[in-house]
């Protein structure tokens, strides 16, 4: 185990991910001959910070098993974290047969690092991290800036490119670079993102192309442009996006019917205001109000009105 580590610090990633997995390591030896060591055990480091490694192929991320601690130490540290671990000595070991049957449960070595594997809160640091150390992967998440609903969408590389570095300016980062197909196709291919290179229709131009399209996202911007041309050329996509708005439609009439109706109140009145010859009730508007009200139920602003005439 490892204290903690700065992100700045120049450490060789082959060296560290060879830590991390085991296996040889090069050790130097001073008016020697280097020697091979071959590390056994998964190693673990301590950090306050994550290492901005370059991530494409998930060589970080898919190594990486965050857990973070809601209660921090105190500065310092706590001087009695060792008496306490041995005081409890029982409730960690049966907390680690646990976790070993957790691990062993959900194959974890098989599987790799995925959601079906990690508890969903270190399932989260993890996309946390991914988001903090590759742009990309933030930017993808934007719901604000593309839409990754439909498989049927698409934009061209060049589109996503340029709507990703307006994105970097915006958000002042610097890392991530431009757009690259090779790098970013780990990233794509975990968010069901393909890229063809074809002949397709540019919804900005309304003319065919030929160029690298990345598929299955679309800029939010251009979404109502791009349905439309794939409602005209697509039947299949026609179909899911009368299906969505009749849903659509159907969820708004339920929520106005729910939210719509005006609050009703029984208006409580007197046996003073009902009792009485029918001449009189028919004679006094105030009797004839609270004779109505009495027979139904009627809102909180009749029942204001339906007050007033019988105090008059």
């Amino acid at each position: 185990m490892g204290y903690d580590i700065g992100p700045n610090w120049k450490i060789d990633r082959t060296f560290l991910y060879t830590l991390i997995d085991g296996g040889f390591v090069k050790i130097s030896r001073k008016f020697k001959t280097n020697i091979s060591y071959y590390v056994e055990q998964y190693g673990m480091i301590a950090m306050n910070e994550y290492l901005y490694f370059p991530d494409p192929g998930g060589s970080l991320s898919r190594r990486t098993l965050i857990h973070q601690w809601n209660y921090p130490p105190p500065s310092g540290g706590d001087p009695g974290l060792l008496q306490e671990i041995e005081n409890n000595i029982d409730a960690v070991m049966i907390k680690a047969i646990f976790s070993l049957h957790y691990l062993e449960t959900h194959d974890l070595k098989t599987k790799g690092i995925c959601q079906e594997t990690l508890p969903p809160a270190m399932w989260e640091n993890v996309q946390e991290m991914k988001r903090t150390i590759q742009p990309l992967w933030a930017f993808l998440q934007d719901k604000g800036r593309v839409d990754l609903t439909y498989a049927h969408y698409y934009t061209s590389l060049n589109q996503l490119d340029d709507a990703f570095s307006e994105w970097k300016r915006e958000k002042q980062i610097r890392r991530g670079g431009r757009l690259n197909p090779s790098s970013a196709k780990y990233i794509f291919n975990q968010l069901n993102i393909g890229i063809v290179s074809e002949s397709r229709t540019d919804c900005k131009t309304g003319k065919k192309v030929v160029d690298i399209w990345v598929t299955g996202i679309c800029l939010t911007s251009e979404v109502p442009k791009l349905e439309s041309h794939l409602i005209r050329e697509n039947g299949e996509f026609a179909k899911i996006v009368e299906i969505r708005k009749a849903k659509e439609s159907k969820e708004e009439d339920e929520k106005k019917q729910a939210g719509g109706g005006r609050a009703m109140v029984a208006v409580p009145i007197s046996a003073a205001a009902v009792v009485g010859s029918n001449n009189s009730a028919a004679s006094s508007p105030a009797a004839a109000a609270a004779s109505s009200s009495s027979e139904s139920v009627a809102s909180s602003s009749s029942s204001a009105a339906a007050a007033a005439a019988v105090a008059s």
